[in-house]
This record gives structure tokens, C-alpha cells and sequence, in this order.
């Protein structure tokens, strides 16, 4: 009988009021920065929106760069 091991490395990123929040780098859809029109939209401190496949959008204290290089690195620890 064949064992078979998922391991999902989940990202810590923050949201505005500094709670953390785990996502799973194979379920972000996309990440954009908060833009001016947005700023009205969102709490005040989020710098990115994560997209996430199933529709959510999670709002972080961190740029997007840094998300951004998060994902990358841990999809290429998964390869």
C-alpha cells in the first residue's frame, strides 16, 4: 500500500489590524496593490489584495513584492 504525503507549506501574512492570516500559495488567483480609487473600499493599512480562487480577497499589511516572493519561493519548494 502506497503512502501518500501532502504537505502544504502555508504563508503567514497580516491583515490591517495585525492579525495573522495562513494562506495556501496554490489557491492565490492573483495579487494587486491597493490603488487610489480602492482606498475607500478596503481598511485603512492594507497595501495588497490577495485574490484567492475561491473569490476572496484578503487584504495584508504587506506590499505586494513581498507577497509576491513569497508565493514564488514556496511553489518552488513544492515543485
Amino acid at each position: 500500500m502506497a503512502v501518500i504525503e501532502i504537505i502544504a507549506h502555508l504563508l503567514l501574512v497580516h491583515g490591517p489590524g495585525g492579525q495573522m492570516i495562513e494562506i495556501n500559495p496554490r489557491e492565490v488567483s492573483s495579487i494587486r496593490e491597493i490603488r487610489g480609487a480602492d482606498k475607500g473600499h478596503f481598511q485603512e493599512g492594507i497595501k495588497c489584495l490577495v485574490i484567492m480562487t475561491n473569490g476572496k480577497f484578503i487584504g495584508t499589511i504587506e506590499d505586494c513584492k513581498t507577497i509576491i516572493d513569497q508565493v514564488q519561493e514556496a511553489l518552488d519548494k513544492g515543485e
